[in-house]
């Protein structure tokens, strides 16, 4: 019984092995399915990681240290998109002459291209990597950039650059950048760097600041803010002054604190980005769904 219990086995053992070396392509390429499958959405997660931290990280560019912002209200909206107006310049001096208000900065930001000495750009747009630019507040107190080295830019012919930027540009203070923005292209000396970290800069992205007056120039923003950052004085009532400066706020602008500005700005890059989001998911799912249904065909042919 026992010899022919162990012979049974062994022929046994023989047809399965026929059978799967029969097999074998279908064996591999079921593997290599799941591998795929597995590695798709893996990737997909871990991009759509990436794309929100990067977003979370942009959106610190339009963070002000800040008590008041005023900022446009919500031109456009729908579930892939929410486009905020511009705020007159000229509301700045209205709103630096209410009681309790000590500080007033023009707020300017766009996409801006830095180049290296061989015209490469330091960085171009992506998911989440975005070329960008802003203008250095006339009240230094409500940025959010701390500045490393050099000063801040007092002339139209000056930039900073975040740190990150200028290793991978190669300059540094002193050495020259050109930047170019949707109004203007230009060559630029760099007085200083900022912190990365601090810079709204993801991996890939890039930070140039330039003097209001030429962020004007170079986002083509003549006579129009993204928004006004205000600082009140130590012994201002918050209500108070926010009440007297929606009395003069034009139609199409609201009155808020930097948090609630800060929560916006973060709103309206989460927005344009959901399309981005779907896709990469639904990418990730498909490849996990193809990887199954090759297996189950396998497994009943």
């Amino acid at each position: 019984m026992r010899a022919g219990s162990t012979t049974a086995r062994t022929v046994g053992g023989i047809v399965v092995l026929r059978a799967l070396l029969r097999q074998r392509r279908r064996l591999v390429l079921a593997g290599i399915s799941i591998a795929l499958g597995v590695g798709y959405l893996a990737g997909a997660l871990g991009l759509l990681d990436r794309i929100g931290a990067g977003l979370d990280e942009l959106a610190a560019t339009s963070a002000d240290d800040a008590d008041v912002v005023i900022e446009g209200d919500v031109a456009y909206e729908s579930s892939l998109e929410q486009v905020r107006r511009l705020v007159p310049s000229a509301l700045a001096a209205s709103a630096a002459g209410v009681d309790g208000v000590e500080s007033v900065s023009h707020r300017l930001e766009d996409v801006a291209l830095v180049s290296d000495e061989q015209g490469e750009p330091v960085a171009t747009p992506g998911l989440s990597e975005q070329p960008r630019g802003t203008n250095w507040p006339e009240d230094p107190e409500v940025s959010n950039l701390e500045l490393l080295e050099g000063v801040a830019p007092s002339s139209d012919g000056e930039v900073l650059l975040d740190e990150h930027s200028a290793e991978v540009a190669g300059v540094g203070t002193g050495d020259t950048v050109r930047v170019a923005g949707k109004g203007k292209v230009g060559t630029y000396e760099v007085s200083g760097l900022v912190a990365s970290s601090d810079a709204g800069r993801s991996g890939g992205s890039s930070l140039v600041v330039l003097s209001t007056d030429e962020a004007r120039l170079v986002f083509d923003q003549p006579d129009d803010d993204n928004r006004i950052a205000i600082r009140l004085e130590p012994d201002a009532d918050f209500e108070e002054v926010t009440a007297a400066l929606r009395a003069i706020a034009p139609p199409g602008t609201e009155v808020t604190d930097g948090a609630t500005a800060a929560m916006h700005a973060t709103e309206s890059l989460t927005r344009s980005f959901v399309v981005v989001r779907m896709l990469v998911t639904a990418f990730g799912v498909l490849a996990l769904l193809v990887g199954t249904v090759t297996v189950a065909n396998s497994l009943t042919l």
